[in-house]
């Protein structure tokens, strides 16, 4: 009895620096942003105003850039989630002439870092004339093929005797996709919009290269530009920090039971 009072204390005071390490983090950015910048090192008692908000919505282009975040990190998850659907459906269920040889690079290029490939793929880009645009912003990002492989193996865990029940009833290759792969689907495509939103929204490398005006600029690049030479506006860069979480904290909030759903597929039998 004496054991199982200190095991739950230290698993209690766990928790306790867990959620402190957590949180705290978040308190420190939210009281910087209520804060002048002149006197973040100045007051010992501080005012706290909305001041910095004001600028960053009426002084910057923040606006435009959460706008362009939304439609980049946006319209790169909603195809990537239907595409590599379609993909790891093919990969699952069908065998055609080379298709392992065919998965064995898309599994190759998985270890290829985009580095690698970012400078041929700028020239591609630019050659099309679509550099400084949504479509070039989009377009190279849907080559990434973690979400083949996530939904490939999400698919083969799905029975086969489905299918087959279906064609016995009538039904065609498409109707098999649409009316049960794709809704049966919905936990693995939820995990992949998740994390495809998440690298797309923190992305900084290629909307950095792929645009050049301020109004394509997507939020990574926006804010790190508002450092100005001499010196950094605190209060505004923690401010602008602040609101650029809230898109992802409201897109996990909205597909968090189908994540946690895909994370624990299949480890409970019936």
């Amino acid at each position: 009895m004496r054991r199982s009072k200190v095991a739950k204390a230290c698993i209690y005071v766990c928790l306790i620096i867990f959620v402190a390490a957590s949180v705290g983090p978040f308190i420190l950015i939210l009281r910087t942003s209520l804060q002048e910048t002149l006197t973040l090192t100045g007051k010992k008692n501080p005012d706290y105003t909305l001041r910095n908000y004001i600028n960053l919505l009426t002084k910057t282009k923040f606006p435009r850039w959460m706008l362009n975040s939304i439609v980049f990190a946006g319209g790169v998850t909603l195809i990537k989630v239907v595409l590599d659907t379609f993909a790891g459906y093919a990969f699952a269920r069908y065998t055609f002439p080379g298709h392992r040889l065919l998965f064995s690079f898309v599994l190759v290029t998985m270890m290829m870092p985009f580095a690698v490939a970012m400078f041929p793929v700028f020239l591609i880009v630019n050659k099309m004339r679509l550099t400084n645009t949504y479509f070039g912003l989009i377009l190279p990002m849907l080559a990434n093929p973690f979400g083949i492989f996530l939904m490939r193996q999400f698919i083969l865990t799905i029975p086969r005797e489905i299918d087959e029940s279906a064609r016995i009833d009538g039904c065609t290759e498409i109707n098999i996709l649409f009316r049960i792969i794709m809704p049966l689907s919905r936990p693995g495509q939820a995990v992949l919009a998740i994390i495809t939103f998440m690298w797309q929204w923190t992305n900084l490398i290629w909307p950095l290269i792929a645009t050049n005006t301020e109004e394509m600029f997507t939020l990574t690049v926006g804010l790190a530009g508002i450092p100005s030479q001499h010196t950094i506006d605190w209060g505004l860069l923690t401010s602008g920090a602040l609101l650029s979480v809230m898109p992802i904290i409201i897109f996990f909030l909205f597909y968090q039971k189908g994540f946690i759903e895909g994370l624990t597929w299949g480890a409970v039998k019936e």
